[in-house]
């Protein structure tokens, strides 16, 4: 859990496969950017809005998320097979 991040999972749009995040401030409630799937690297990933600053605790906050996604999804599909 991040103290100053909030990740907002949106509605599944139909056909898509993966889950897409919008990643808040908790205090000012500003969309800072996005975490969706991209296939070109296979993974889950974060896309900024401009201008935006962020520290290595921040940074580390989105880095954790991806990673927990990322395992989620290793989880889901190791219970498929």
């Amino acid at each position: 859990m991040s103290k100053w991040l909030e990740f907002v999972k949106l509605v599944r749009e139909p056909g898509r496969k993966t889950d897409t995040y919008l990643v808040k401030n908790k205090v000012t409630m500003i969309t800072i950017g996005g975490v969706f799937w991209y296939g070109g690297f296979r993974k889950y990933v974060f896309q900024t809005n401009p201008n935006i600053i962020m520290d290595a605790g921040c940074l580390k906050d989105v880095s954790d998320f991806l990673e927990a996604l990322m395992e989620e999804r290793k989880v889901g599909k190791k219970l498929k097979q």
